[in-house]
């Protein structure tokens, strides 16, 4: 998308210094994915003891293994 916008030269250039981008249009997008990233985070940390979640991946884990190997068994006999 493009747009216009007034940007100040000094942000331009600290952008083009932090982000390591070669052209303006790098920088802001690169600073705009990493405030959008930073947000993502911070909303997340905001349900921080709010939920409850439980860990189910390592029996989750066992039952895929049991599966596959009565598969196997089931061909090799």
């Amino acid at each position: 998308m493009r747009i216009t916008a007034t940007i100040q030269d000094s942000q331009i250039k600290d952008l083009l210094i932090f982000t390591n981008a070669s052209t303006k249009t790098g920088a802001i997008n690169a600073a705009l994915q990493d405030w959008i990233a930073h947000k993502k985070r911070q909303k997340l940390k905001s349900f921080r003891g709010q939920l409850d979640i439980q860990d189910y991946s390592q029996e989750q884990t066992k039952l895929e293994a049991k599966k596959i190997s009565k598969l196997y068994d089931h061909r090799t006999h």
